[in-house]
């Protein structure tokens, strides 16, 4: 029998574990996901937005959990809970990142530093922390968020652009790592998104990213969200190693 557009889309029975979880697409995405029918564990390593998103009754389905994914025994430590106290994990979204601008000439090494930890390196300790037990049941699947200035690049954003393009270069590897074992790895490649992440730039530049945009608007979170659920569901099982371009047309591939 043909599986129908709600079988496709469901995410009933499995446990997601979603960084960066309390504002822009990871809170769309914790949202969807719920309503999909996901148990979902929200990682975000700002204690007080994550409290205040997911008060205690706020979502019935949700385990709030603060961590700071570039740091290796933090991550080690959120996984130990998360096994004792959630269980296993089917889905990892690793969408986390933080905002920062400078040009290269100016950019310090700590700003490079903490750029690369935290969209580069997070990706990676969080993915080989949940890689054991998607082996072991032979299934899972792992959505790194991405950027279409992994492509394009952008003035003042030197360290997030090669974070990005890491994140593309782990993924292509990992897919043919991991899929042996039925575990399917891809990215989202967002365009100019309404999320807290743009507040480091200013107008001016802000509007000239979204001029340059053939559909000239920034995407709405859900928007990406959506596209984050389709892979998470039955309906992206034919998925590995690609970039998912969802950039309103401004990076097109």
């Amino acid at each position: 029998m043909d599986e129908t557009v709600n079988q496709l889309f469901s995410l009933e029975g499995r446990t997601a574990l979603i960084t960066g979880a309390a504002s822009g697409i990871g809170l769309a995405t914790t949202r969807l996901f719920v309503n999909a029918g996901a148990r979902v564990v929200a990682v975000d390593q700002n204690r007080q937005k994550l409290g205040d998103v997911f008060s205690p009754g706020a979502y019935s389905n949700v385990v709030a959990e603060h961590a700071d994914i570039s740091v290796e025994q933090e991550v080690q430590g959120l996984f130990r809970r998360v096994a004792d106290n959630v269980g296993a994990i089917d889905v990892l979204v690793n969408n986390a990142g933080i905002d920062s601008v400078a040009t290269t000439e100016e950019m310090s090494l700590a700003m490079w530093d903490e750029m690369i930890s935290t969209c580069l390196t997070g990706v990676f300790l969080c993915t080989r922390a949940v890689l054991p037990g998607m082996k072991l049941r032979r299934q899972g699947r792992i959505i790194n968020i991405g950027s279409q200035l992994a492509t394009k690049g952008f003035e003042g954003l030197a360290h997030y652009c090669a974070a990005k393009a890491g994140v593309e270069g782990f993924t292509h590897a990992l897919a043919r790592e991991v899929a042996p074992w039925g575990i399917n790895a891809n990215v989202v490649s967002p365009g100019p998104t309404d999320t807290p992440i743009l507040d480091a730039l200013s107008n001016e530049v802000l509007q000239k990213e979204i001029n340059e945009v053939p559909l000239r608007r920034l995407a709405r979170p859900v928007e990406i969200a959506a596209t984050v659920l389709m892979l998470a569901a039955d309906a992206g099982s034919y998925y590995t190693g690609a970039v998912v371009n969802v950039s309103g047309g401004d990076v097109m591939r």
